[in-house]
């Protein structure tokens, strides 16, 4: 069904001094949707003080979004009787329709504003934000052409001084107040979930090696991980929580509404994507400060292994809240773990670049290449207008790679690219990693496309080495 007057807001033509209404339509009806609607509410509000702002949310979540009505915010209900336990494709045929129903409406509504009023946001974007890896909210942004700052391309928690007071006596009361603590959210939907037992023992292991007390916080009628000394926080208001959890040394949990608050502040969040249901990029949480681990072997279910959680979990809490290094091919930040040990992880890309990088090294070295002279072939029969990049590990010699490609000559036409093989077997971005060793660098196409593009490279052959 098409609806032509539900037209997205093209933020980068007007002024601050807009005075139309913008229209917030529900993503979906998930904490983490209010969270991350919020957040872009916070942007527009800010940028457009003048405009009406129309936010629908879901009356489960009132203690957030009712902070945010005043003169030029509107709340409206969007109210379903969604329920979890539907089939999942009952539940898409349900969204569907009543998502459509609200477009009806509110189409017969903008006929009376002369084409001064705008959808915010409501549909899950451009289908191309797939092949760019970009989220649903980082889509809706680029979709009105919105330039946001860093720290606004986050998920907002209003919380107030009174919340922020009663937190601070939770801690203080529990003996928690300025020592460092762990926050575990182990609830989410079924298809979504770790398995409980993993973070019984994620959380001793975390409790006897740090000596931090772990908070768990979700539901109580859900099943919780058994761990010692741990405090079970459950009977708590969302603002306290999120106060709570701002105030933490590490929070891990997995594709929640908890998660996505959690990106609001400026902490160490790990995301443990067991989530079967969406690609991981499209539902991460919007923070510079968090490690999303995946499955080392896509479609493994269930295969994130307590080590690799563990061993990040470590590190982070050590380190506290850095970037993830940029992607030597894209330049995205590398914000995906495939396997960690104590030795290192192995950093994954959304381009599917997956390199090994080693704990405590501030510029770890870990792009290698070797670079050959042209050699006449039938594959290749114009030699003499181009040269052949070896990308493959070279025992003798490291470089940085940009910098490399950026000696090596930007005057080529052409380049040849030789993917090589170890032990016979070609190394791929869905290959397991069992043990990765120092130095492993897995390329996908995209990858290589994403660096020759950054380089001014035209790439005219691409050939794997048997």
């Amino acid at each position: 069904m098409d609806f032509p007057l539900l037209k997205v807001f093209p933020a980068s033509v007007f002024s601050k001094n807009f005075k139309g209404s913008l229209y917030y339509l529900p993503i979906g009806q998930g904490l983490g949707d209010t969270a991350n609607g919020l957040g872009l509410y916070r942007a527009l509000s800010k940028r457009f003080p003048d405009a009406l702002h129309i936010v629908y949310k879901d009356p489960r979540w009132d203690i957030l979004t009712d902070q945010i009505q005043g003169d030029r915010t509107i709340l409206r209900n969007y109210v379903t009787d969604f329920d979890y336990r539907r089939s999942s494709q009952t539940k898409g045929a349900h969204r569907k329709e009543q998502f459509d129903k609200l477009k009806k409406n509110l189409t017969r509504e903008l006929k009376t504003l002369d084409g001064n009023g705008y959808r915010v946001a409501g549909d899950m974007a451009s289908p191309e934000r797939l092949a760019k890896g970009r989220s649903v909210f980082e889509e809706m942004w680029n979709e009105m052409g919105l330039i946001l700052e860093e720290k606004e391309q986050r998920p907002w928690i209003p919380i107030d001084q009174k919340d922020w007071d009663e937190s601070t006596n939770f801690l203080i009361i529990h003996k928690l107040k300025d020592v460092p603590f762990i926050v575990i959210a182990p609830h989410t939907e079924p298809d979504k979930r770790w398995p409980t037992i993993r973070f019984s023992e994620l959380g001793k292991k975390l409790y006897s090696i740090t000596g931090a007390r772990i908070v768990v916080m979700g539901f109580r009628e859900s099943e919780s991980p058994t761990i010692p000394d741990a405090l079970y926080a459950f009977d708590l208001s969302l603002p306290i929580i999120s106060a709570i959890i701002a105030q933490s040394r590490l929070f891990i949990g997995h594709d929640s509404g908890l998660t996505h608050i959690a990106a609001s502040f400026d902490i160490p969040v790990i995301d443990i994507m067991a989530n079967r249901t969406f690609p991981p990029f499209e539902v991460r949480p919007l923070t510079p400060y968090a490690n999303i681990i995946i499955e080392p072997e896509m479609g493994k279910k269930g295969f994130i292994s307590m080590e690799t959680v563990l061993s990040v979990a470590l590190e982070l809490f050590k380190i506290g809240a850095i970037r993830n290094p940029p992607c030597p091919a894209c330049c995205r930040p590398m914000d995906y773990t495939r396997y960690a040990d104590s030795h290192g992880l192995a950093r994954a890309c959304v381009c599917g670049l997956t390199v090994w990088n080693e704990w405590e090294k501030e510029s770890p070295k870990f792009y290698r290449l070797n670079v050959g002279k042209v050699t006449a072939s039938e594959s290749f029969p114009d030699p003499g207008k181009g040269k052949i990049l070896e990308l493959a590990e070279n025992d003798n010699d490291e470089f940085f790679l940009e910098n490399s490609l950026r000696d090596y000559g930007r005057a080529n036409s052409t380049i040849q690219v030789l993917f090589k093989e170890k032990g016979g077997v070609r190394k791929t971005p869905l290959e397991q990693f069992d043990s990765p060793a120092h130095g492993d660098i897995v390329w996908s196409f995209d990858s290589v496309l994403f660096l020759f593009q950054q380089i001014d490279f035209y790439l005219s052959d691409v050939r794997i080495l048997g």
